[in-house]
């Protein structure tokens, strides 16, 4: 009779034990996601920022099976870009430029999203520098990265004030480009206005003179690419993906001094420049956050497309529509 009774509690134990292991051999297969970025520090700003700060990403990911790492990478886009083509990322968000560069010459990535349609760059210079306007940069060093939307910024700005190429000794940026300016190596930089509300926070040596926020056409955006093959293996995944940035957008929408507070660290300023880099009380400013790919956004990618194919930093073109994805 024992032997009985026994038998019942032995298959049970049994039972439990192999949905253990199979749970536990699930967790140690876990697909696992990498994801790039030129923030240096691996860490993610902005709406996927808080995506991540809040768990919407892995709360997104795991019913797939997948867990992820952010890569930081401080080459900025074109060494992104090199992990992208070697397979040492899945995902990249990133400036718009890079990611163009990367398709025009024919390396499978898709266009997922656009995580923000206003990604500004502004002209930086100092204070006892005597350069109060853009027209004042004429015969001066300006220093910045060549093909980037920053590049196209700054010619356009340029142009509007009376100045060609030949006015200014163009300087490719470089790593010291704080240094630089404050040390009178160069006379402006032009930079992302994170890295300007960086430097402003540092020093009060420097001012801006202008920015693409007088010129919001020619803002960069931020955007959200992925590996073809592994998105066209798993159709679930880039659903997941958007549904954690739409849920991101809507939470900073009702939460925003909390949201300001939790991307300070990451961003490397404080919480209230962070409401200056990215307001979510603002109706225009969160319309920025596009996510879904607008004929907005898709007019600005076309730009800055047909500005890297004008200056010869791209020689294919390609159409916007077709590097969208789709299942």
């Amino acid at each position: 009779m024992k032997k009985l009774i026994l038998l019942p509690v032995a298959l049970c134990l049994l039972l439990s034990l192999a949905a253990c292991g199979e749970k536990s051999a699930q967790a140690t297969t876990a697909r696992h996601l990498r994801i790039g970025t030129p923030e240096a520090n691996g860490k993610l700003t902005g709406i996927e920022g808080i995506a991540e700060k809040k768990g919407f990403l892995q709360e997104a990911l795991a019913p797939l099976g997948y867990d992820f790492e952010v890569i930081g990478f401080a080459g900025a886009g074109p060494a992104v870009n090199e992990a992208l083509v070697g397979k040492q990322l899945d995902f990249a968000l990133y400036a718009d430029v890079p990611g163009i560069v990367l398709r025009s010459k024919g390396v499978p990535i898709s266009l997922l999203a656009v995580a923000t349609e206003a990604t500004n760059a502004c002209i930086t210079v100092k204070k006892d520098a005597g350069i109060q306007t853009v027209a004042d940069l004429k015969g001066k060093k300006i220093a910045f990265f060549k093909g980037t939307y920053m590049h196209r910024y700054l010619l356009d700005v340029l142009a509007q004030n009376g100045l060609a190429e030949g006015d200014v000794q163009l300087i490719q940026m470089n790593n010291d480009a704080e240094s630089s300016l404050l040390n009178g190596t160069v006379d402006a930089i032009v930079q992302t206005e994170l890295f300007t509300l960086r430097l402003l926070e540092k020093s009060d040596a420097v001012t801006t003179i202008d920015s693409t926020k007088q010129h919001p056409d020619l803002a960069g955006q931020m955007i959200l690419v992925g590996n073809e093959a592994l998105l066209q293996k798993d159709p679930n995944l880039a659903p997941a993906l958007l549904q954690a940035l739409r849920e991101a957008k809507e939470y900073a929408e009702k939460n925003p001094e909390e949201c300001y507070q939790l991307l300070a660290d990451p961003l490397g300023i404080t919480a209230q420049n962070v409401e200056v880099l990215n307001s979510f009380t603002e109706p225009e400013q969160l319309n920025n956050y596009a996510i879904d790919i607008t004929e907005t956004s898709v007019a600005k990618l076309g730009a800055s497309k047909d500005f890297l194919l004008a200056h010869k930093f791209i020689q294919k073109d390609f159409s916007i529509d077709d590097w969208k994805y789709t299942k």
